[in-house]
């Protein structure tokens, strides 16, 4: 059954760098089988929003925990941890607070879902397109990862353009209770037209760069764990597509806590720039301050509530995501037939 777990054959996750890049190719299929274009492009639409809102509901109250403790700077930061500062939040404000902003990325995450797989998917159908009429088509029909590390880092950036102001809303209005914002706003909307009015279109946009430095090397990555763990776990002579729920989440929690762990200090510096400094302070200004201020360290502060999310929101992202496909394939298309990659 999908629920069943067979033994896989996993390698260890803290190795999985070292071997992502020594393989020249993944089994990730580019084709879509015959199947409409915009038909893959609805059922990746529908399948990445269910996945964004089911991710958001897991994991916000430790992203929560893990703005405040990035931007609790100060020679006396006001948290001992991510324990303290979770009680302290729970204590003062209530379950609702672990939730304050949640409006923002649940609709922000609809979107950077739809932007990393819609155009990541055609990202693939393209380069395989240029490989075909440039005369260099594999033999395996496998993508090389240089293809899959190409469209994750596309996909990315895209990623972070869309999301970039709602990321701001929210980091904003997850520490205004700790007074490191100038006002407290009631809602979204509030915030949303509080910084247009005060800082103007482009203040929507400040973190921009942090974003995409995060993002985009972080989606390729995200990928290609995932995709070659599920090539590793799936059976021989098999694909993604026999693998059932507890690998497809053990390959999303490992490609999760990979990628944000190698671009941690990105995000680090992209929730300074969006809550605590002004808008002339550049990136490299700000990661030279906080490393002054708590050593190299301080770059992966918040860390650990970090990965307690990353891990679990990224196994229902991709669970979500694969599973959703396979139903709306079979409705679209009565034959579910042997599934396109996702990624």
């Amino acid at each position: 059954s999908f629920f069943r777990l067979p033994p896989p054959r996993v390698v260890p996750t803290t190795s999985y760098l070292f071997l992502l890049m020594m393989e020249s190719e993944l089994a990730v299929p580019h084709s879509s089988g015959g199947r409409s274009r915009w038909g893959e492009i609805f059922v990746d639409m529908v399948s990445s929003t269910a996945s964004a809102v089911v991710s958001v509901a897991v994991g916000h109250p430790l992203d929560t925990v893990k703005v405040r403790l990035q931007t609790d700077s100060g020679p006396r930061p006001q948290f001992r941890g991510s324990w303290d500062c979770l009680t302290y939040t729970l204590r003062t404000e209530g379950v609702r607070g672990l939730y304050r902003g949640v409006a923002a990325p649940t609709i922000g995450g609809a979107f950077e879902m739809m932007a990393s797989f819609v155009v990541y998917n055609q990202a693939m159908e393209g380069l395989k397109r240029y490989r075909e009429r440039s005369g260099v088509v594999r033999s395996s029909g496998v993508a090389p990862v240089v293809d899959v590390l190409a469209a994750g880092l596309v996909s990315g950036v895209c990623a972070a353009a869309v999301l970039t102001p709602l990321e701001l809303v929210k980091c904003r209005m997850q520490v205004q209770e700790l007074g490191l914002t100038d006002i407290k706003h009631s809602g979204v909307w509030s915030c949303l037209t509080h910084v247009v009015r005060n800082e103007g279109p482009a203040g929507l946009f400040r973190g921009l760069g942090a974003m995409a430095a995060r993002d985009g090397p972080g989606t390729s990555l995200w990928f290609l764990t995932y995709e070659s763990m599920c090539r590793r776990m799936a059976p021989a002579g098999g694909s993604k597509d026999d693998l059932n729920a507890p690998h497809l989440m053990l390959a999303g929690a490992a490609a999760g806590v990979t990628a944000w762990s190698a671009t941690y200090p990105a995000d680090v510096v992209k929730a300074h720039q969006q809550i605590c400094c002004a808008p002339a302070t550049s990136a490299w200004a700000l990661m030279k301050g906080v490393v002054h201020e708590h050593g190299f360290r301080g770059l992966y502060r918040g860390w650990l509530p970090t990965m307690m999310r990353v891990a679990p929101c990224n196994a229902t992202i991709f669970v979500t995501y694969e599973v959703t496909q396979r139903v709306l394939r079979k409705m679209l298309y009565s034959d579910p037939g042997p599934a396109r990659r996702a990624h």
